[in-house]
């Protein structure tokens, strides 16, 4: 992710968060985390980093580079989404969970688990759902935003990973590593709009 003019890269190798100088890609500075950092988020209003880990979730101040909070949970968390409506962490686990969090003292407030293998998450709130891109099924869960109830799929004819949603909520673009495609889909009938070829194996979409 980027703030100010820095770059922070996970490395799950050296269990740490690289930062990197913008414009020059020089680094400037290394965070210490947990076992196995992966897909974080940033939160642009506090400043503040979002790290799932093996079994632990931290908080980071990126403006001071440092550990605000952690939080210890006995899931294997493995990417994060912020809920910048209800302020509220949604992580996804390598043991088939949904874990919600409550980004002020990181309790958890609840576990979902109409999964197998959940990746990445988004938020569609015109229309008040939840999409997760699922490995295990291979397709894209679909919950009620406001109750977490599971409301249907979106089949992949593929291994669905990378998940992200238009800034007008239209459209959903989610990466498949099988078919090293960008797949398309209509947020209101849920159907395949277009696939677009890319390079090997995309993972993680940003829409700008």
């Amino acid at each position: 992710v980027r703030c100010n003019d820095e770059l922070f890269i996970s490395n799950e190798d050296s269990n740490s968060i690289y930062v990197l100088d913008k414009n020059t890609l020089n680094p400037v500075g290394i965070i210490g985390v947990d076992n196995m950092p992966h897909g974080f988020d940033f939160d642009s209003e506090t400043n503040k980093l979002y790290v799932p880990c093996i079994n632990s979730i931290l908080c980071i101040d990126v403006l001071n580079k440092y550990i605000e909070k952690k939080v210890d949970i006995d899931f294997k968390a493995w990417h994060i989404e912020i809920d910048k409506k209800r302020k509220e962490i949604y992580t996804s686990t390598l043991d088939g969970k949904l874990v919600i969090l409550d980004t002020n003292d990181m309790s958890i407030i609840k576990v979902l688990d109409e999964f197998l293998l959940p990746i990445e998450i988004c938020f569609n709130y015109s229309s008040r759902k939840i999409y997760i891109t699922d490995l295990g099924y291979k397709n894209i869960r679909i919950l009620d935003y406001d109750t977490g109830r599971y409301l249907g799929s979106i089949d992949v004819d593929g291994n669905p990973q990378g998940l992200e949603i238009s800034k007008d909520e239209k459209f959903l673009f989610v990466s498949d590593t099988q078919k090293n495609s960008i797949k398309v889909y209509s947020t209101n009938n849920n159907q395949l709009v277009k696939e677009i070829k890319v390079g090997k194996e995309p993972t993680t979409i940003v829409c700008m």
